[in-house]
């Protein structure tokens, strides 16, 4: 960056390279490495739309929810327990806060249980991963979506191990452009588990498999939790083992192979709180902004104020950086869900509440280094709500909420969430000037600055004072954050910053 003219009494620019075009008359800020781009920014008003049914059948057996959305097609995955408690799936379309479905189509026809969806952007494909009760095998299968419907290849077992696989969580990567598949191994003992984790890779309609890893050897692993955090690439697993201690760990990709990066680490223990033992319904996200993943769960039913509470837990220098203890509300929750929006820049909490007569309720959250705030609870559906409510993120400001409504026959239901938000470049500090003319991205440009009479405005009115607007409008009256442009000396005329 260059900064033409020193004097006080002399008109200043400024020269730095554009990140982004620039119009002439454009507000510009500089950007933390010294380039300069236009102030932009954009909003929208929180809606929820009218909760909707994607699985009719009456039967009780609807639930064990996992979502993912194609962003290819554009469409919504669900994957769930069915009719006759078969593994099925159905593709949603959202149109603003509205969802419709298409057909719900068994990719298999028996029992199944732990049921894991993600979307494959390098195929544009999903892989569902799951228990097959049949005979206890781990199972994954390639969806191919088509319109308002989804076909399937033919169903592979990573885990054939002779006990059965549990808590399973499938994950893409999508920097190595594969998945992994996370699991407990049962085999050789009862329950709780082993940690085990396998690469998966699709091709066509089919997927193969690595060699499974364990992660975690002790048979402790009676809950787990994993998300993929893009900021480090590595897979962050949560879980709880032994006496009821809690533990992330952090997994590395490389090939068709895992390796265990970092910890296991403590995140939970009576330190915390003497009921660190009976925490339970664990969800984790990552947030590509900040780098954060946010750690939600349920405390134990009698512990008052633990009952609904997060951590964030960052990959920082090499090791885990953990924040302290949230409490979200004190009321016990169940069956949390949670996801986050780019667009929005905020995660999206959804649960049910026993306490508050069984809704199912949605927050939002935002961090600050190790720090979350949450949003008010918004009940938005009054009926009562039970199982596996999934949350997924079409990254745009809007998720698709799915949980069973008890109220009405424990039918497969589904809500469309527009966050509200207001996202924008400018800060009370980065306002710099004026562009002087148009400029393409990665073009020296040249800035007004403080103190130069810039004349590229129109109908502005001589003597008003102007204020920098979150969307790079110039304003009369001063937005959040309040960024004062300049004094108007004519309809064309600013002095910046004067």
């Amino acid at each position: 960056m260059r900064i033409i003219g020193n004097r006080g009494n002399t008109d200043r620019k400024v020269q730095a390279v554009a990140s982004g075009a620039l119009a002439s008359g454009d507000t510009v800020i500089v950007n933390s490495d010294g380039t300069v781009s236009v102030v932009s920014g954009s909003s929208q008003t929180e809606a929820v739309g009218t909760p909707t049914v994607f699985e009719t059948s009456s039967q009780s057996e609807i639930e064990n929810q996992a979502s993912a959305y194609d962003s290819a097609n554009g469409r919504v995955i669900i994957a769930y327990k069915g009719s006759s408690a078969y593994g099925t799936a159905i593709v949603g379309t959202v149109s603003g806060t509205s969802i419709s479905f298409g057909t719900a189509v068994v990719f298999n026809s028996n029992t199944t249980n732990y049921i894991s969806i993600d979307y494959d952007s390098n195929t544009g494909k999903v892989l569902i991963a799951y228990l097959n009760n049949s005979n206890n095998d781990g199972e994954a299968i390639v969806g191919t979506v088509s319109n308002t419907a989804i076909s399937f290849g033919s169903a592979s077992a990573f885990y054939t191990g002779g006990g059965q696989a549990q808590r399973i969580g499938c994950i893409y990567s999508s920097q190595d452009q594969k998945f992994g598949i996370f699991y407990g191994d049962s085999a050789g003992g009862s329950y709780p588990p082993s940690g085990q984790r396998v690469v998966a890779t699709i091709s066509g309609t089919s997927v193969s498999f690595g060699s499974a890893s364990t992660w975690y050897s002790t048979r402790e692993v009676n809950l787990q939790k994993t998300c993929y955090d893009s900021t480090n690439n590595r897979f962050v697993t949560v879980f709880k083992a032994g006496t009821g201690i809690s533990y992330t760990i952090a997994h590395s990709m490389s090939g068709t192979s895992f390796s265990t990066a970092l910890g296991p680490t403590i995140i939970y223990d009576s330190s915390d709180t003497t009921e660190y033992s009976d925490i339970q319904q664990f969800a984790i996200a990552h947030d590509s902004d900040t780098g954060a993943n946010l750690w939600i769960f349920r405390g134990a039913l009698d512990s008052g104020a633990n009952d609904y509470q997060a951590k964030v837990i960052k990959i920082s220098g090499g090791s885990f950086s953990i924040g302290s203890k949230t409490q979200i509300q004190t009321q016990v929750t169940t069956y949390n869900g949670i996801t986050y929006d780019s667009t929005a820049q905020k995660f999206v909490l959804a649960y049910i509440s026993p306490d508050q007569g069984a809704g199912v309720y949605y927050r939002t959250a935002t961090v600050s280094g190790t720090t979350p705030t949450f949003s008010d609870a918004v009940e938005f559906e009054t009926g009562e709500g039970r199982s596996g409510t999934s949350v997924t993120s079409l990254g745009n400001g809007t998720v698709v909420m799915s949980y069973v409504d008890d109220d009405n026959s424990d039918r497969g239901t589904s809500a469309v969430l527009q966050i509200g938000y207001l996202n924008t470049k400018l800060t009370s500090e980065n306002f710099i000037g004026i562009a002087s003319n148009g400029y393409a991205s990665g073009q020296a440009a040249t800035i007004n600055a403080k103190g130069f009479v810039d004349d590229n405005q129109s109908s502005l009115t001589a003597g008003q004072s102007y204020f920098v607007q979150t969307n790079g409008d110039l304003g009369t009256t001063a937005d959040d954050p309040s960024v004062f442009a300049g004094t108007a000396v004519s309809a064309t005329k600013l002095i910046v910053k004067g």
